[in-house]
């Protein structure tokens, strides 16, 4: 697949392509129009971007552009001149690349040609830039043990049997995270290969990082081990869960205990936000403290649900959490031994026990999410922090 293509460049020009994109970049020699384009003609993919390096003349770019200006959305030229010649501009060439452009100049000519072919596909009518954009759903809990992680999956597990393979389930618990254990996957590929400059710019890249589970849910793991998620910034998680909510219906993100930078950026993306809580009063007041912050940061979406896992038949109970939280607990799921028994086993309770009272409590909050979205909806306002 070619998104670039890079006719006679020199080396420093086509090693940094590579670097932003990897093998999305083709590489052409210079040559006579005639010859270049029966090698364009070859490609499998035809490009965003065309750059003419330094070993192609005035003369062979402006041919060339007269032919491909009609097909190709950007044309570029790596020159050492401040401006382009008109002689070029007329001929379809929008750009010019200096010759000694650094690694930030070639990104953002890419990130232009990119937005430029998505304009002119979304005028032809390509059905992905028609989309509605999918709903993304966000579990958090303030301390581990209170099974967020089950709630996740399970959600997630309902929702990919309305939507079958168009749910992804993402693990954010970067360093520690048990998606792929909890349903008994072994991925070979991870969420650090679904982030940087290249799977910002490609979403084949993103989709080739997901896991298939069997039940049809598509699974973004995290990091094989907790080094792996060095580097991983909190922007680039937002741009990844933009780029599946605008391919797939459904996200749902399972995030690591409390709020670090990554969890506020996947909630600054949430259409949903499940906020979960054991009955013990640890977990209790560490929510309490979770959704102040949310509530002054305005980070808290209009579908909003507060779950009370692992609970016991004791209504006063839950009216003294009610209290303290200061708010009604939305769905309660009760402790089962069928919890613990599919966990060990790697499948959804929701699948491997569908009688069970924590089953049917955790269908109905993945019914009642899928049942509140909305094609028509408009995307969230982005939130400042």
């Amino acid at each position: 697949m070619s998104r670039i293509v890079l006719v006679g460049p020199d080396v420093t020009l086509e090693h940094q392509a590579r670097l932003l994109l990897g093998d999305q970049v083709q590489s052409i020699p210079p040559g006579a129009p005639e010859a270049v384009l029966a090698r364009l003609l070859k490609l499998t993919t035809w490009p965003q971007l065309i750059v003419f390096g330094s070993y192609v003349t005035d003369e062979q770019s402006r041919a060339l552009a007269q032919t491909l200006r009609r097909s190709v959305p950007t044309l570029a030229v790596s020159t050492v001149e401040p401006t382009l010649p008109a002689e070029l501009i007329a001929a379809g060439i929008s750009h010019a690349l200096p010759a000694s452009a650094e690694l930030e100049d070639i990104d953002a000519l890419i990130v232009t040609a990119g937005e430029r072919a998505a304009r002119e596909a979304s005028l032809m009518g390509a059905p992905r830039e028609l989309k509605d954009r999918g709903q993304v759903v966000v579990v958090t809990a303030p301390k581990g043990g209170v099974g967020k992680t089950t709630i996740a999956t399970n959600v997630a597990t309902v929702l990919a049997a309305v939507h079958p393979h168009r749910v992804v389930l993402v693990d954010l618990d970067l360093q520690f995270g048990d998606v792929a254990e909890a349903l008994a996957l072994q991925p070979l590929r991870t969420i650090d290969e679904a982030v940087g400059p290249a799977a910002a710019r490609d979403l084949l890249l993103v989709k080739h990082a997901l896991t298939t589970h069997p039940s049809g849910l598509l699974v973004l793991a995290a990091p094989l081990s907790p080094a792996g998620a060095d580097g991983i910034t909190a922007h680039e998680i937002s741009l990844l869960l933009r780029q599946l909510a605008h391919e797939y219906a459904a996200v749902v993100v399972d995030t690591s205990p409390g709020l670090s930078e990554h969890t506020l950026g996947a909630i600054e993306e949430a259409d949903a936000v499940i906020s979960v809580t054991s009955p013990d009063i640890t977990s209790v007041r560490g929510l309490v403290k979770e959704l102040e912050v949310l509530a002054e940061l305005d980070l808290l979406p209009a579908q909003h649900h507060v779950v009370l896992n692992l609970s016991e038949r004791r209504a006063a109970r839950k009216r003294e959490i009610e209290q303290v939280l200061g708010r009604p607990i939305t769905h309660e799921v009760p402790r089962t031994g069928a919890v613990g028994r599919s966990t060990n086993r790697g499948v959804p309770v929701v699948a491997d026990t569908p009688r069970d009272r924590a089953s049917a409590k955790l269908r109905e909050l993945g019914r009642q999410i899928a049942d509140h979205a909305d094609p028509a909806r408009r995307s969230k306002p982005k939130k400042v922090r």
